[in-house]
């Protein structure tokens, strides 16, 4: 109950004892309470369940695999090369806490972590994010289909029209 927008979204169940980072980014937390941009697209704090001071945590509402979620830096960068050192390693470090609790919460054996840095690269909003992905035996014929999942989860609501575009209902990749 402590962070019903990851359990719903994500199809995540999560142990209130285990995620202690999570709680302590709550406490002051300004992305949580008022919301974050993720490119041009505004996200509301319910969509938030992790930040820390240059990073948040974001359910996907489209997600490919249970457990699906994505980590944005806070300032919004479109190139990967653009953030600082500080922001790029709380954006990895981040990534790797989540996915640490992600994989045990859904019971996945491993992790896709996934950053498309450039329309041609397959990103279809221009703010640097790391897609990650628990991942079960047999969630995949073939494992690099997980890469045409994530692009066609974009595809689905136009997010592919001119580097991405404002979705009505707050929608993410």
């Amino acid at each position: 109950a402590a962070f019903p927008s990851l359990r719903h979204a994500a199809c995540v169940r999560v142990r209130p004892r285990e995620p202690r980072f999570v709680a302590r980014a709550m406490s002051g937390g300004s992305a949580l309470h008022n919301g974050t941009k993720f490119g041009p697209i505004h996200i509301p704090g319910s969509q938030i369940f992790v930040e820390t001071s240059l990073s948040v945590g974001l359910v996907n509402l489209k997600p490919v695999v249970p457990g699906h979620v994505l980590v944005v830096s806070k300032r919004v960068c479109s190139r990967f090369n653009d953030l600082t050192s500080e922001e790029t390693v709380d954006l990895w470090s981040l990534a790797k806490r989540v996915g640490h609790l992600l994989e045990q919460h859904v019971g996945a054996s491993s992790l896709t972590f996934a950053l498309q840095d450039g329309p041609q690269a397959g990103q279809t909003v221009p703010h640097v994010h790391v897609h990650i992905l628990p991942r079960t035996e047999g969630d995949f014929t073939n494992n690099d289909d997980v890469y045409h999942e994530i692009d066609a989860s974009a595809e689905t609501d136009g997010e592919k029209r001119d580097g991405g575009g404002d979705t009505a209902g707050g929608e993410i990749e």
